[in-house]
């Protein structure tokens, strides 16, 4: 190996250290359980738009109660992010 190759590797040690350390504590976790939720969120509008909006559009009568049912889903989800962002910022505190 090269000792730019040995540079290379030590770096990918380093960030793989950094990761670790934002990933493992108890602040890691909560703050990827939001960010699922956020893609969870963003899934969803993207179905409501792509998906029941151009039904309801077409006039389908189903669409609307669909489009409903995935309005009350978001607005959970919505709860959810407002719940562990809160958890976030008063429980647990950052690592260092």
């Amino acid at each position: 190996m090269s000792p730019i190759s040995y540079s290379e590797a030590a770096d990918l040690g380093d960030r793989f250290g950094r990761v670790a350390a934002i990933v493992v504590p108890a602040y890691g976790q909560v703050l990827l359980l939001k960010i699922l939720l956020v893609a969870v969120l963003l899934s969803l509008a993207a179905a409501n738009k792509l998906r029941y909006v151009p039904k309801l559009k077409q006039g389908d009568p189903a669409a609307a109660n669909q489009l409903g049912t995935s309005l009350s889903v978001e607005w959970n989800v919505v709860l959810g992010i407002l719940v562990v962002t809160a958890v976030l910022t008063t429980n647990l505190t950052p690592p260092v």
